[in-house]
């Protein structure tokens, strides 16, 4: 039988076989930690599916790991956790969405809402490539700065840099309909 360590040496050289002894080692072990975490959720099937991924697609990266099992266990928590995230920020939106949809809405602010919505889309997508992918992988899929410099193979202060020109470019696409709305909102209680 293969010390973690050698296993992780051999995968990180890309052996299948060496993928395949990790799987059969830990996949019932990190689906369980997942499926407690989310209390038996059928999502833990897929969460689980997903840390085997990113175990294979950073097998380059794996020669730097001291402990599989740790590694292993942070990425089935982040990846939990992340889940978790998305799952709120979901249900944030629907609810949202529902108001919008109930006639006490008021029609220029669900109008606004979308407005901003589409606003931001383009300001995202005007952006200069890897300011995107930096800002994606933060928003969208919560890596922290470190994990997204490790990714991308950057300084962390890169990734700060990219994350406030970012966020500058946003505010700037905003700045017209932020002024509205505040203005908007100033109104009603005035």
């Amino acid at each position: 039988m293969n010390t973690d360590s050698d296993l992780l040496k051999r995968l990180s050289r890309g052996e299948k076989n060496a993928y395949e002894e990790v799987f059969m080692r830990y996949h019932a072990k990190v689906f369980r930690f997942i499926r407690t975490i989310l209390h038996g959720s059928d999502s833990a099937a897929d969460l689980t599916q997903n840390v085997f991924l990113k175990i294979w697609n950073n097998r380059q990266s794996l020669v730097r790991i001291q402990s599989l099992d740790a590694y292993l266990f942070t990425i089935a928590r982040n990846e939990t956790c992340d889940y978790l995230r998305r799952k709120q920020s979901s249900l944030k939106y629907l609810l949202a969405q529902q108001e919008c949809q109930e006639p006490s809405c008021d029609l220029p602010y669900c109008y606004d809402s979308e407005r901003m919505a589409r606003l931001v889309d383009n300001a995202i997508a005007r952006m200069p490539a890897q300011r995107q992918l930096i800002y994606r992988l933060s928003r969208e899929e919560h890596l922290s700065n470190a994990e997204i410099a490790e990714r991308l193979s950057l300084s962390k202060r890169t990734v700060e840099h990219h994350l406030s020109l970012a966020l500058n470019d946003i505010r700037h696409a905003l700045g017209p309909l932020v002024s509205g709305l505040f203005f908007f909102f100033i109104s009603r209680w005035v």
